[in-house]
């Protein structure tokens, strides 16, 4: 966060510390109120465990004072504020993740990996706001989205505020068994 007492100024901070080192048990990123305009790929990070799990966590248990937004692009190679790239046993709780702007190209939360591979796995957005942009089309402005077919299993949505965007949740290439859970959210202005 920004004050002087933080460990990591950004996300894109704390993800590159992961990164480098392998996890020997639970972390939990408390972050600091604020607006964070950063886009961030979170890659599989090695020793993520059902123990060992990544939360990235509102210091002040309120999703409107965490703010995580990226300016809508022209282009899809740009197509994300978060992209989750094969990282396992993540946790978003109570963070508003945003993108701004009128261009096109407007996706909030992109699970990508390589097709046919194992994707993220035990995944969860909870209490979190997602803000998609009023001009996003159907097919271009999800504010969850997967964009490749990796097997993403055991995911969990639940007590999130969906605004506008395309689409709320566009869930493509579901492969046998996997698991996708949508509980108790607000879907509210998709186009």
């Amino acid at each position: 966060g920004p004050s002087v007492a933080a460990d990591y100024v950004s996300f894109t901070h704390a993800v590159l510390a992961m990164s480098s080192c392998a996890l020997t048990g639970p972390v939990i990123f408390l972050v600091e109120s604020g607006t964070y305009t950063e886009q961030i790929t979170i890659p599989d990070i090695v020793g993520t465990s059902a123990t060992n799990t990544i939360t990235f966590r509102s210091q002040a248990l309120d999703s409107t004072v965490v703010q995580l937004t990226w300016p809508s692009s022209t282009t899809a190679s740009n197509d994300y504020t978060i992209r989750l790239n094969g990282v396992d046993r993540i946790i978003f709780d109570r963070i508003s993740i945003a993108r701004s702007g009128s261009n096109n190209y407007a996706n909030v939360v992109d699970y990508a990996a390589v097709s046919n591979a194992p994707g993220s796995q035990f995944t969860r957005i909870t209490h979190c706001r997602l803000s998609g942009t009023t001009s996003a089309s159907p097919t271009n402005g999800s504010l969850i989205t997967t964009s490749t077919n990796a097997i993403n299993d055991s995911t969990r949505f639940d007590h999130c505020r969906f605004e506008r965007g395309g689409y709320g949740i566009n869930w493509n290439n579901f492969s046998l068994g996997e698991k996708l859970l949508v509980e108790d959210n607000v879907f509210v202005d998709q186009a």
